[in-house]
């Protein structure tokens, strides 16, 4: 596999997601890397395939201009395509250690302060009222997480939405 240089990487991918969703922008790309870096290692990961994947997060539908961007600094049609399956299988049905860790620091993500107001601005950008945007976080509040590092800080994160959510329904009625 290429070395490849993650500083190009996260240029690109800064570039890439400078523009669409706000809830998908750089910072959440940075939260999963720094997610993956801590519990990559306590997992065996590894760790140039967890990391790599990171930053291409949430870009499965634009493989071809992963594919293009990672020939063009030298990595391998292998090397190119077990990342993206990684990218891929971590949103839909994790099965290897890097695409279940990588899935779950997109749920941490989608958990906590950081989830509401995530899913509060992506709500906005999708023109939805309260009312979808908020089940669509509590749809959230229900997947599943592979890691230990994961479980606990899930539970963490949801007491805190839980809070919010009744507080908010107590807000609402007047």
């Amino acid at each position: 596999m290429a070395d490849g240089n993650l500083m190009e990487i996260e240029s690109f991918v800064e570039r890439v997601r400078a523009r669409g969703d706000p809830a998908h922008e750089w910072r959440h790309i940075q939260r999963l890397v720094s997610f993956c870096k801590e519990v990559g290692p306590v997992e065996n990961a590894d760790m140039w395939l967890l990391l790599h994947s990171a930053y291409f997060h949430g870009l499965s539908q634009r493989k071809s201009l992963i594919a293009n961007f990672l020939k063009s600094r030298g990595y391998s049609a292998s090397s190119t395509q077990k990342i993206l399956r990684t990218v891929k299988n971590s949103s839909i049905n994790p099965r290897t250690k890097e695409e279940r860790i990588l899935h779950d620091a997109n749920i941490i993500d989608a958990l906590g302060a950081t989830g509401i107001a995530r899913g509060f601005a992506k709500g906005g950008y999708e023109n939805q009222d309260m009312a979808t945007t908020k089940k669509a976080i509590q749809k959230c509040m229900r997947k599943r997480v592979f890691t230990n590092y994961a479980s606990a800080i899930r539970t963490q994160r949801i007491s805190f939405m839980k809070n919010f959510f009744k507080t908010l329904k107590a807000e609402s009625r007047h």
